[in-house]
């Protein structure tokens, strides 16, 4: 059985569970109809479309480690489209 504070917790859950889905909706459609921009662009061609041992070899101002790392796993595991 429920009591009053589990009760009272559930429509902030749905809150949540409803911001993040909307939020990922959001992302997905921005991702399948917006093209690249220019800097996207640029570090894919210098980063992403390359090997693994371009990103210890080269850095530039476009170059933020954790994300392009993590953008180059996304491309190489997932593919590019």
């Amino acid at each position: 059985m429920l009591n009053r504070a589990t009760m009272a917790g559930v429509p902030v859950l749905l809150g949540w569970i409803w911001l993040a889905f909307s939020a990922c909706v959001t992302v997905v459609y921005r991702a399948y109809t917006q093209s690249l921009t220019i800097d996207e662009a640029y570090v894919f061609k210098d980063y992403l479309n390359q090997s693994a041992s371009v990103l210890f070899q080269q850095y530039n101002a476009s170059y933020h480690v954790l994300h392009t790392w993590a953008q180059w796993l996304a491309i190489h595991l997932l593919g590019i489209s």
